[in-house]
């Protein structure tokens, strides 16, 4: 009997299978969001102000989101990056928590 999680080629199968649906989901969500956002009927002014949004906090959240949305553009070869870019940059600052690496 061995401690800890069993390791097979069915749990690393499932494993993979959940890790790479969650980064994809997570990553349709973004440029969901992203669409959301730039809709002309939600300027900042009818829709994140009066959530209680500041002007400084606006511009984090929309810088986050455009980040993420070039990740996922990215990710299905739609775009490409030059220079190096730390998508996660913007998004540290929504997340709650210092992020390292």
């Amino acid at each position: 009997m061995s401690a800890g999680f069993p390791l097979s080629k069915a749990d690393l199968d499932n494993t993979l299978g959940r890790e790479v649906g969650a980064v994809w989901g997570a990553l349709a969500a973004i440029s969901t969001r992203n669409v959301w956002l730039n809709d002309s009927s939600h300027s900042d002014g009818n829709l994140l102000t009066p959530l209680g949004y500041s002007g400084s906090e606006i511009t984090t959240l929309r810088a986050a989101v455009t980040d993420l949305n070039k990740l996922w553009q990215i990710s299905h070869a739609a775009a490409t990056q030059s220079p190096a870019n730390d998508f996660f940059f913007n998004a540290k600052l929504l997340g709650g928590i210092n992020w390292y690496g």
